[in-house]
């Protein structure tokens, strides 16, 4: 008889695979599996469950906008109260692809709790595409907006989406 994986068995099992999904989600399932000391059906049964389930959205490329040329932006947002209509319309524009209408890459929307009520991160070909963004995103007006949103550049990533920079020497080069 198979011995009853333990509560915290499956607990470490879950955080193990989703170390290794984390680490390069590009790595085949056999490997992976194979790392893990586990049989691969197991691996791969446990993963489609997550992905299935919803706590795996997906799987994306993390690349270097500033070695590309490109710039990364985060505009934060302070938000009037939330009503019905606000929140349908925010739903809506999440599921629209208008920034890859005005060329762009958007990373991140989130609704925070803070001081701040929204953050949104996105990459550009360059500053006047990221500018023409930011001017779509404070075009919500007045009646969704507390005040001018706060558009900041990055200057240089330690960590993106949980990755290591694999340059981080280059930071040496924004010491004065």
């Amino acid at each position: 008889m198979a011995k009853k994986e333990t509560k915290r068995n499956t607990s470490d099992t879950l955080n193990a695979l989703l170390a290794k999904l984390r680490e390069d989600p590009t790595k085949s399932s056999i490997r992976m599996a194979s790392e893990l000391r586990m049989n691969r059906q197991t691996f791969w049964r446990k993963k489609k469950e997550l992905e299935d389930g919803g706590q795996i959205w997906g799987y994306t490329t993390i690349f270097d906008d500033s070695g590309m040329g490109w710039v990364y932006c985060i505009v934060l947002m302070k938000m009037k109260v939330i009503k019905e209509d606000i929140a349908k319309g925010a739903i809506a524009a999440a599921k629209t692809l208008e920034h890859e209408k005005k060329g762009v890459i958007l990373w991140d929307a989130m609704f925070l709790n803070g001081e701040y009520d929204v953050l949104v991160s996105y990459s550009a070909p360059n500053i006047a595409t990221a500018r023409r963004f930011y001017e779509l995103l404070r075009g919500m007006g007045e009646e969704v907006l507390l005040e001018k949103p706060l558009m900041l550049e990055m200057s240089f990533a330690f960590r993106k989406s949980g990755k290591l920079n694999p340059h981080l020497e280059r930071f040496m080069e924004l010491v004065p």
